[in-house]
């Protein structure tokens, strides 16, 4: 059973229930995701510095986890298991790293000052994607929402190898920046 309507729902869903040869039983949830919600891009870099009244959780490849720490410091928490405790809780000064997809869909992040979040890797598909952005902004709280300038929202045909260049692009420059910025 899904509580995802199928007839609402992407293709992947879809297709994915009739591949197991299950039967849906739409659930009568609307759907609630807004899918024009404002989502700007900017660089690892520029992105730590702003929003500093709010908490940062960056979803990104676990490359990406060094050049993180070696910014920020010591207020780097990675967040890759199901741990309420500390997802829940989160301070105007954390830095979440999460590098897992499942840990983007369901989970809902809090901090009393609101979270900006940035989605540094590719999701899978259009509807990951929609789930991630709505991880942040529950229940009327702050957020904001930022894609790392060359990454694409979710995977389509093809794109892959370019989207592996263009983050690795993207971490260089922004190491580069934070380099002449120390100097």
């Amino acid at each position: 059973m899904s509580a995802t309507n199928p007839s609402a729902s992407t293709g992947f869903v879809r297709r994915r229930l009739a591949e197991l040869d299950m039967k849906s039983i739409d659930s009568l949830i609307p759907s609630l995701i807004n899918e024009d919600i404002e989502v700007e891009s900017t660089t690892l870099n520029d992105f730590l510095l702003k929003d500093t009244c709010m908490a940062k959780l960056i979803y990104c490849d676990e490359t990406m986890v060094n050049d993180i720490e070696a910014i920020v410091g010591e207020n780097v928490i990675l967040l890759n298991e199901d741990d309420p405790a500390r997802y829940r809780n989160l301070t105007a000064t954390s830095v979440a790293v999460v590098t897992s997809e499942e840990m983007m869909r369901g989970i809902d992040y809090k901090c009393s000052t609101g979270i900006s979040l940035l989605i540094a890797k590719t999701l899978s598909n259009p509807r990951i994607y929609l789930q991630c952005l709505g991880r942040v902004g529950r229940w009327t709280d702050a957020c904001k929402r930022y894609i790392l300038t060359g990454i694409m929202k979710h995977e389509t045909e093809n794109h892959n190898e370019m989207n592996l260049f263009q983050l690795n692009k993207s971490i260089q420059k922004d190491n580069n920046n934070q380099k002449q910025n120390l100097n």
